[in-house]
């Protein structure tokens, strides 16, 4: 593979991994996934037939008996009661994160057309926090979930939006990784290979376009002289002239 070829996929190597985790945190955070059982299983309820709930932070999917009917939580207050955890403090986690996942990807776009090493220390500190607020959001979800799963006997079925959402935090993280290695490669380097051979082609096109000194020929056609030749020349002219005036 050319070197020019494999500078820029390594440019765009984090706008990718970027990308994906971008998609991995929308998911997670959106997806009614957060905790999904089975409704029977609850105390208190009453219902004839089963029903299996699937909470995620912002709505509620309720599937069962050939029937699926998404509500959100200002529709079903009963619900509310069997959500011990408070909500907002999740939803503002998990935005936090997908925003600053969002900005990373747009500066490490910018780079990856600029080539400018600077903007490489924003992305660093922003995948990092994105992917720290993220995985605490998940950790402390887990723990309250499971916890409470335990003290009223709830069988749970897998939490498929945690499980996006902390994948994404852990892209986040090796992307983080990958752009903190490139910044120290470059540091390492003093600059990246591309803008030496750069600066190279260009020193030698402005030698190159540089303008020699010309002197119309008596044939009326322009030549290269040299700076000696032109001493000797206006030498030996200064001699003749000395002559003529002695023989004169």
């Amino acid at each position: 593979m050319p070197k020019s070829t494999a500078n820029k996929m390594e440019k765009l190597c984090p706008a990718i991994f970027g990308i994906v985790a971008l998609v991995l945190l929308c998911t997670g955070a959106f997806s009614p996934g957060w905790l999904v059982m089975d409704l029977a299983e609850l105390q208190g309820y009453s219902g004839g037939s089963s029903l299996t709930v699937h909470l995620g932070l912002y709505y509620a999917v309720l599937t069962g008996n050939g029937i699926r009917v998404t509500i959100t939580y200002g529709e079903a207050p009963e619900l509310e009661k069997y959500i011990t955890t408070h909500l907002l403090e999740y939803q503002i986690e998990t935005i936090i994160g997908f925003v600053l996942c969002f900005i990373s990807i747009i500066i490490t776009f910018a780079y990856s057309k600029t080539g400018s090493i600077g903007v490489l220390i924003a992305p660093i500190i922003l995948y990092m926090l994105a992917g720290m607020i993220t995985l605490m959001a998940v950790g402390r979800w887990l723990t309250k979930v499971l916890l409470e799963a335990r003290e009223y006997d709830v069988t749970l079925t897998v939490p498929y939006s945690i499980i996006f959402s902390g994948l994404g935090a852990v892209f986040c993280v090796v992307t983080m990784i990958i752009i903190s290695r490139m910044l120290c490669k470059y540091n390492a380097v003093g600059q990246p290979q591309d803008d030496q051979e750069s600066s190279e082609i260009s020193e030698e096109s402005y030698q190159q376009v540089q303008p020699k000194p010309k002197v119309t020929a008596s044939m009326g056609q322009t030549q290269d002289i040299d700076l000696t030749t032109v001493l000797a020349y206006l030498t030996n002219l200064k001699n003749r002239d000395e002559m003529y005036a002695y023989a004169n």
